[in-house]
């Protein structure tokens, strides 16, 4: 539990510890958390960069406008998770579970999914340029006013219940 107003770490290793808190300034690089609890964290300021995440939870926490930067999500719990106006860059999620997550209003340049579900995840007004969902099932998942560029979504499944509505908006270049 971080207990002062600013946290920088660089070059550590976690396992085991739970980050919790408001109003934290959090500046984080060449760091690796394994089986860590985020759930309900909300910091004022987060910068994620080159920092894996294995088997962490994040349920529950509040990352609005954190920036993430050449990160690595590997086995991670995303359930409920707020990501709105979040800016990823070269981040990878392999294997994780996202369910009922927000990235709305959030600039994704270079994301991989990989081999993981998307329940119930919003995509609305987002900014999505040169990311790849391969492997992915992708179930009520909302897109609506996104604008994606570049991306592939190689063997990917959109479940049944992902619906035209979803799509209101949409532009797909490449």
């Amino acid at each position: 539990q971080a207990s002062s107003d600013h946290t920088e770490l660089v070059s550590s290793r976690f396992k085991g510890v739970t980050l919790d808190g408001e109003n934290l300034i959090l500046d984080i690089s060449r760091s690796i958390f394994e089986k860590c609890f985020f759930a309900e964290i909300k910091p004022k300021q987060a910068i994620f960069h080159k920092v894996k995440f294995k088997n962490c939870n994040f349920s529950g926490a509040d990352l609005r406008k954190a920036y993430f930067k050449e990160c690595i999500f590997e086995d991670c719990t995303l359930l409920g998770a707020d990501l709105s106006t979040i800016k990823l860059d070269k981040v990878i999620f392999k294997s994780c579970r996202i369910e009922d997550a927000f990235f709305i209003h959030s600039r994704l340049l270079k994301v991989e999914f990989e081999d993981l579900t998307l329940n119930k995840v919003s995509f609305n007004n987002s900014q999505l340029s040169s990311c790849i969902f391969n492997g992915c099932i992708l179930s009520e998942c909302n897109f609506s006013d996104a604008i994606i560029k570049d991306s592939n979504f190689p063997s990917t499944y959109f479940g049944v219940t992902f619906g035209l509505r979803s799509f209101k908006g949409l532009m797909l270049s490449s």
